[in-house]
Formats: structure tokens, sequence, C-alpha cells
């Protein structure tokens, strides 16, 4: 019976042998502490084969997430070679490299318009490419040279004079050796321009073919940052369940029951007509 306004329990026995009394009261009262305990340790345990599993599998996703970081990683070294930072430092430097040759070609480009003018105009010595050849200031040289003794000499003789037939030749001569050397420095700085123009080609496609390798890889780094998140959700998971699960253990090792004895039956000395019974009381706490 429980007792009025306490959460102690009173546990009666009534028999003709005292000592089979007390041993009854007793025994249930033991046995109550027993189931209790028994009780709070099958939940224990139910609750720590739980976790258990749960930490298991848990573990396995963690170990699945983890390797998947490693695959990912090493596929992207494995299909750039190098790293993000390498690529986007290569991909500077190139950019840069033909950013400068794309003003040097501008700039001969221009520079050849001119001289294809000279050229057709005739005129050798107004342009620096033409004046820095010394075979061509030679030429120029000879070229100015016969026309003063032309010059001269028509103030002696009359035109077609055999004299004035052959300067002109001579000078006839030297004006296309002028034209062939003038040429010559042009094709010398058109191939100059071709050859740019061609590293131009080179360098557009180096370019590209950086700018694709980086995002491709700046995506596979994505990828890769997404998995990281992945596996920390899991290891958060997991380091979370294991310490659930060594405290439901060790609280196994602790437990113990919420009731104890606080009186035990004593064998009674005579025998009671109306409280033939022992009596042995148990809190709950």
């Amino acid at each position: 019976d429980l007792v009025l306004k306490t959460r102690v329990i009173e546990i009666s026995s009534i028999s003709t042998d005292p000592e089979y009394a007390a041993r009854v009261v007793n025994t249930v009262a033991s046995q109550y502490i027993v189931d209790q305990l028994e009780a709070k340790l099958e939940a224990t345990t139910s609750a720590t084969v739980w976790l258990t599993q749960r930490v298991e599998e848990f573990r396995l996703k963690l170990q699945d997430a983890e390797q998947a970081v490693e695959v990912a990683r090493a596929a992207i070294v494995e299909e750039a070679g190098q790293g993000l930072e390498v690529l986007q430092k290569q991909l500077s430097a190139v950019s840069a490299s033909l950013a400068e040759l794309r003003a040097v070609i501008s700039d001969k480009a221009a520079r050849m318009e001119q001289i294809d003018l000279a050229l057709s105009n005739g005129e050798y010595g107004s342009l620096s490419e033409f004046r820095a050849s010394a075979s061509l200031n030679k030429l120029r040289a000879s070229e100015s040279d016969l026309l003063d003794r032309r010059l001269s000499l028509s103030q002696t003789v009359a035109k077609g004079h055999p004299a004035q037939v052959r300067l002109s030749a001579r000078l006839a001569v030297v004006r296309g050796k002028l034209a062939e050397e003038a040429q010559r420095i042009a094709a010398a700085l058109r191939s100059e321009l071709s050859s740019l123009q061609e590293r131009e080609v080179e360098h557009s496609a180096k370019l590209r073919d950086l700018e694709n390798r980086v995002l491709d890889q700046s995506r596979s780094e994505l990828k890769v940052r997404q998995l990281e998140r992945e596996a920390s959700v899991s290891r958060t998971l997991y380091q979370n369940f294991l310490e659930r699960l060594q405290e439901t253990s060790a609280q196994m090792q602790l437990e113990s029951a919420d009731a104890r004895v606080l009186s035990p039956a004593q064998v009674p000395g005579s025998p009671l007509r109306s409280l033939e019974q022992l009596v042995v009381i148990l809190s709950g706490f």
C-alpha cells in the first residue's frame, strides 16, 4: 500500500509462520528493486544497440564521403596535371604576353602601311627602316651623284647626247637596285609581322585552352568543396552519435534502481490477531 502523501510503499504479509511472513515481505521488496533495475537496464541496452547501429552507419557514410573527396581531388590533379592556382598564374601570364604581342603587332602593321606607301611613291629616304640600311644609303648616294652629274652635263651637251644616255642608263640601274633593296627590307619587315601574327594565333589558342582548363577545374573544385561539406556533416553526426553511445555505455555501469528498502521486515516476537503482518517500507527516490 502507498503511504498517504508520500512515495513510500508498505508491504505486508500474514502467515502463521512468522519467519515465513518476514521472508515473503523481504523477498517481494528485493524482487521489486531487481525488476526496476532490470527494466532500466533493458531500456539502456536497447538504446545502446540502436546507437551502436547508427554509429556504424554514420562511420560508413563518413568513410564514403571522405573517400569521395580524395577521389575527386585525385581526378583534378590527373586531368589538369597541376593545381588551380598554378593554372590561374599561367593564364594571367599568357594573357599579359598576348596583350603585349598584340600591341607590337598593331604598331608593326601601322608601320607596314607607311612602308608600302613609301614604296609606291619611291620615297626610300623618308622612313627610318630605309635610312637604317647601309646598302640603301650607298645606292641613294650613287643616285644623288648621278643626278648631279646629269644636271651638269645637260648644261654642256644637247639632250640625247650619248653621254646623257649613258648617265640615264646608269641612273636607271641604280634606281632599280634601290627599289630591289627597299623591297627586300619591306619583305623582311613583312615576314617579321607575319611571324608575330602566327605567334598571336598560338598565344590565343593557348589562352583559350587555359581558360577552358581553369573553368573545368573551377567546377571540379566546386564539386570537391561540396563533397567536403557533406563529409563535414557526416563527421559531425558520427561524432555526436559516438559521444551519445559512450555516454549510454557508461550509464549502464552506473545504473541503479529508483527504490530502496527503508526498513526490512523483522520476524515478529508475538502474533497479532488483527495485525498479524510484517511490514517493510520501500521508498522511491
